[in-house]
């Protein structure tokens, strides 16, 4: 056998270009984690782990929950919206406050959970302040709890 190698391939390239749908987010998607060690630091994630999608979850129902308590302890004048937007909000149209509310913590929340493998400001990775937010949550619908017993 000679050590000249023999080209068997046609000079014309078959391959066709990519279509423009193929990079958009799949149903299906499989990628759960970095391929490779380098990419650690900021990558997404075709598939979370469902703990994780709990905590976004809970975060939203807790936000719902503060909104709902937020209403009641105004009513009963048992505290004040500190908030100057949603005061006015409140003030003007409840509905209104509502859905701004959920829409702004929804589209929070989305935005964070598929930045979940990024780095905020380099010092904390965006899941961590997930965590953090629902941690908080907690505390002020305790907090409510107790003004709502008073």
């Amino acid at each position: 056998m000679s050590s000249e190698l023999i080209e068997r391939r046609d000079k014309i390239d078959r391959r066709r270009p990519a279509k423009w749908y193929s990079s958009l987010p799949k149903v299906g998607g499989r990628r759960s984690h970095a391929r490779r060690a380098r990419d650690c630091k900021n990558y997404y994630v075709d598939r979370y782990k469902p703990s994780y999608l709990y905590i976004v979850l809970a975060t939203f129902v807790l936000s719902c929950l503060d909104a709902a308590f937020t209403l009641q302890l105004l009513s009963m004048g048992a505290a004040k919206e500190i908030n100057p937007v949603m005061r006015i909000l409140i003030d003007s149209n409840v509905q209104l406050f509502l859905l701004i509310k959920f829409a702004l913590t929804a589209s929070g929340l989305i935005y964070l959970a598929v930045h979940m493998n990024f780095h905020f400001f380099k010092l904390v990775k965006v899941k961590h302040l997930i965590y953090g937010f629902f941690a908080i949550y907690l505390m002020l619908i305790k907090y409510e709890l107790i003004l709502l017993m008073i």
